[in-house]
């Protein structure tokens, strides 16, 4: 019986990895081949090797159990059509998880505090680790909702009582009504574990943000910065002098916060000090393709994000829009996540295109 659910952009991680591993190739975006010698994925805290010996796959953390290759090669397009013939937020797949058993692979996704979504070392090239990308399904979340990313905010000089307020329909309109009536919002607090992780101009570049994704008709990142920089940059130079410099400092701090506020980064091997450190990225098309990127520096996976990432509002569950009496003023709470829109292959590879 089938236990395990998910949606097609998590199912996706794992036809990538049993595809990589069983037809032991990718090809990257010149078209040329690259020759898998070893695969590991990270699942409760083990790292799990797959190589290979002759015609076999060996699983290390199974006493080196052997799995013919010939077996499997079969299944993958069957894997394939599951996932595409799936409906609803999330699914069961059956040929997949009796593969995934085979294979010793208990988790369909990587967790969220893995830094890449596998490690594969292609003939050549040393251990790196990848992200997993894929065309089929909803566009992912980058950085998630949760009671942790609440903002406070002091609502100043509004002339709309509390009763006004509630009577509307969504926190979008609040922070409009808000700012149409001679009103601002004025930042507090949130959680100090994440504004701490954030750090001083981080915080700054979410707080403007956020309120400007609430006070307009607008999500996509890089329209939300072209607004604040042209009609709110002089307030930035007052308070915040690095933000201020240039539109380039303001959009590199945001992107440093989609890729490490989001536990999301090209590889293990690149840190904030090395921008063009080494990486990879594998991307799955709608035709059951995969290609690679193996060297994708970070100013190419922050240039991504930045461009194809966009705010949305988060589920009500984590109590933001909330308009209590705290220490005589009224305060507004919050909340966003950021979900990256998965482009078409050609675009995907015009970022990468220098990372072969």
């Amino acid at each position: 019986m089938s236990e395990k659910k998910g949606n097609k952009g998590e199912w996706s991680e794992s036809f990538c990895v049993i595809k990589a591993i069983v037809f032991r190739e990718i090809s990257d975006i010149s078209g040329s081949m690259n020759i898998v010698q070893l695969l590991r994925r990270r699942e409760c805290e083990i790292d799990k090797d797959y190589f290979y010996d002759g015609d076999s796959i060996v699983i290390k953390s199974l006493d080196n159990k052997h799995v013919k290759i010939e077996d499997l090669k079969p299944q993958i397009p069957i894997l394939f059509k599951e996932i595409v013939d799936g409906t609803g937020h999330s699914f069961f797949c059956p040929v997949m998880e009796s593969t995934m058993d085979l294979l010793d692979m208990k988790s369909i996704k990587s967790s969220s505090y893995n830094k890449d979504d596998c490690l594969i070392k292609f003939a050549g090239h040393g251990l790196r680790g990848f992200n997993i990308k894929s065309s089929l399904g909803a566009n992912p979340n980058i950085i998630n909702a949760s009671g942790v990313t609440n903002f406070i905010f002091k609502i100043i000089d509004c002339g709309l009582t509390d009763e006004e307020l509630n009577l509307l329909s969504s926190v979008k309109e609040i922070v409009q009504s808000i700012y149409r009536c001679g009103g601002r919002l004025e930042f507090v607090e949130c959680d100090e574990t994440y504004a701490n992780n954030l750090g001083k101009d981080g915080l700054m570049v979410v707080t403007h943000m956020l309120i400007e994704y609430n006070k307009r008709r607008m999500c996509k990142i890089s329209k939300i910065t072209d607004t604040i920089y042209n009609e709110a940059g002089y307030i930035l130079n007052n308070r915040v002098k690095i933000l201020g410099k240039s539109k380039n400092i303001w959009k590199h701090n945001f992107a440093e916060i989609l890729i490490n506020g989001g536990l999301i980064t090209p590889s293990r091997e690149i840190t904030l000090d090395s921008p063009d450190a080494s990486g990879g990225v594998v991307y799955l098309d709608k035709n059951s393709d995969m290609i690679c990127c193996i060297n994708s520096s970070k100013n190419d996976m922050k240039k991504y994000y930045y461009d194809n990432c966009y705010m949305d509002t988060a589920s009500a569950r984590n109590k933001f829009g909330i308009i209590p009496l705290d220490n005589g003023y009224r305060v507004i709470k919050l909340n966003f996540s950021v979900r990256e829109r998965v482009v078409k292959r050609d675009k995907f590879c015009s970022y990468f295109n220098n990372g072969q």
